[in-house]
């Protein structure tokens, strides 16, 4: 099962949520997660998304966390839904294991 997120606040007939793009910007300060509706094991042609991003120094500073992680224990994306719940950008809990 790969890692998910289900939302205590769902959007509209959208509870299931999976990291669909991660994208870390060194030189621009930048990370950019997209969170894609996820139903059944199967991507949701056309279904919601969630973007979420941090700049600047708080993007650096994760970037750093998450370039010295040990992902044996955690997986990244894992790590990833948990800075995202913990920061207030998701609300809900995250579950599953990298496939």
């Amino acid at each position: 099962m790969a890692e998910i997120v289900t939302l205590t606040t769902p959007l509209p007939a959208t509870a299931t949520l999976r990291i669909a793009d991660l994208d870390l910007n060194v030189r621009g300060s930048l990370i950019r997660v997209v969170l894609a509706e996820w139903v059944g094991g199967a991507w949701v042609d056309g279904g919601r998304e969630i973007i979420a991003t941090y700049s600047g120094a708080p993007a650096d500073a994760l970037m750093l966390a998450l370039n010295k992680a040990n992902l044996s224990t955690q997986s990244l994306h894992t790590r990833v839904i948990a800075q995202l719940i913990a920061d207030g950008k998701l609300a809900g809990a995250g579950s599953g294991a990298a496939p």
